[in-house]
């Protein structure tokens, strides 16, 4: 053998190996898997009405050999079962979860119906007539169709099936079997040949289907952490990436979330504390996701090692009744609370704080041209949530350092009077704020230790508005 040759084979038993030993190691789902071979493939394909209608003719061509009437019917009950298949597998569950012991059964009842023949012919003394391919054709149907996921079980049932087809047949006349008996050795040897190259297909395409299955399943995982779930459903439907989110212009409120002095955090769980505010954060953001409607509190725009960015309204619509301005507020005193909860448990015995900036406008969603398409928004807002969030340093030299949340006056306007008394506004007379020249003054809101906001502080009363 070339060594070519010699090589593709040991490749071939060693794929064999890893299928059969993956067969084993998945037997429930290989049974699973078998079953629903022999009903596609069988039961309910067009070979199974073939056969049936072929089982259905047999009768009247007997009766017309050999003149006895009563043979019309003699594959009634066989074919019956074919067609009852179709007929009901829909509708009961037993069937579709059964499909190997329907076939066992209609292979059973098709050999009674051929004991039956036997017997009749016998009687008559009219075995010449019977067709010498008969026997041959008999024992390859009941070596073939076993088709349990146990191999032992399908030696089981062709083995009896034969003993007593055979035995009964020998019982009626002995000298038939005698002469037979090298075509009935066929046949099984036959049979038993088509089945094991039918459970080999059965196998190879099981582990392959598992396989690609797996692939699939864990480029699905990879991709989730980049798509929302709406996006993978989209493209699974045939969507292109560009159609599963909105593109183009909306209207957004951007917040910029930072934690203060991030690097100076002692606490041997800074690192953790940042993460675990980015995830509850990232969770507070998809409350109320809707994947028909394209909902959600929030979008994050982006993350950085100790904040984010993250739009309310556009790309995702503000669920409910929520006003973009009231909601980008709830989310931001959430983030605050979220922060002050992990600081506490993290940090303890150091005062850390956190600033918010708002600010509303128009923004663009895009995809660029070229690969990879990375979903990305653009606009004035996007900056001006930057610019207020960073305004805290001018205004810490105002007010006391603490947690803050810092308001354009733009996004203070649009909200309802009982949310506006809870800030604090500052008339911008001594600074400016960056890429916003034009702005006379901003709004925040202050927070304690604990992250609870509090009424005006003392040492800011001659900077506020009136």
């Amino acid at each position: 053998m070339a060594p070519n040759d010699s090589s593709v084979s040991s490749h071939d038993e060693s794929l064999q190996s890893r299928v059969l030993e993956f067969c084993k190691t998945h037997a429930d789902e290989f049974a699973v898997e078998l079953n629903g071979y022999v009903r596609r493939y069988l039961l309910l394909s067009r070979m199974a009405m073939f056969i049936a209608l072929a089982l259905l003719i047999s009768g009247p061509i007997m009766w017309l050999k050999t003149g006895h009437l009563e043979f019309i019917g003699t594959r009634v009950a066989s074919c019956i079962l074919c067609f009852a298949y179709v007929l009901f597998a829909k509708r009961l569950k037993v069937l579709d979860n059964h499909a190997a012991l329907y076939l066992d059964v209609v292979v059973k009842v098709i050999t009674i119906e051929s004991g039956w023949v036997f017997h009749k012919m016998s009687g008559d003394g009219a075995l010449n007539l019977m067709a010498g391919a008969s026997p041959t054709l008999m024992m390859i149907m009941i070596w073939t169709l076993p088709m349990y996921a146990s191999t032992r079980k399908n030696l089981t049932q062709a083995i009896s099936t034969s003993i007593l087809i055979i035995s009964w047949v020998a019982w009626l006349d002995i000298h038939y079997v005698e002469v037979n008996a090298a075509a009935m050795a066929i046949g099984a040897a036959l049979g038993a040949v088509l089945n094991s190259l039918v459970f080999r297909l059965l196998r190879y395409q099981f582990y392959f289907s598992q396989q690609e299955k797996s692939l699939r399943t864990h480029a699905y995982r990879q991709l989730e952490k980049m798509l929302y779930p709406h996006q993978r459903r989209m493209i699974e439907d045939g969507y292109t990436l560009e159609e599963t989110m909105p593109v183009g212009y909306g209207e957004a409120c951007v917040i910029a979330f930072d934690v203060i002095e991030s690097s100076k955090i002692k606490s041997p769980y800074a690192r953790t504390l940042l993460q675990n505010v980015l995830k509850k954060c990232q969770t507070m953001m998809m409350e109320n996701y809707s994947q028909s409607v394209f909902e959600a509190n929030a979008y994050r725009i982006k993350e950085m090692g100790d904040g984010f960015l993250c739009s309310v309204g556009f790309p995702f619509k503000a669920p409910g009744a929520w006003s973009k301005e009231a909601l980008a507020i709830k989310l931001a005193q959430q983030f605050v609370a979220i922060f002050h909860e992990e600081a506490a448990k993290l940090a303890p015995n150091e005062r850390v704080h956190c600033a918010v900036g708002i600010a509303n406008g128009t923004i663009e969603a895009f995809y660029p041209h070229t690969t990879p398409k990375e979903y990305d928004l653009y606009g004035r807002p996007i900056i001006l949530a930057t610019r207020y969030e960073s305004i805290r340093k001018e205004l810490f030299h105002h007010i006391p350092k603490s947690t803050i949340i810092i308001l354009q006056e733009s996004v203070h306007l649009k909200l309802p009077p009982s949310a506006q008394h809870n800030f604090q506004g500052f008339e911008l007379k001594n600074f400016r704020i960056r890429d916003d020249h034009e702005a006379k003054r901003l709004y925040y809101q202050v927070f304690d230790e604990n992250g609870h906001h509090y009424a005006r502080p003392p040492s800011v009363l001659t900077h506020l508005v009136s």
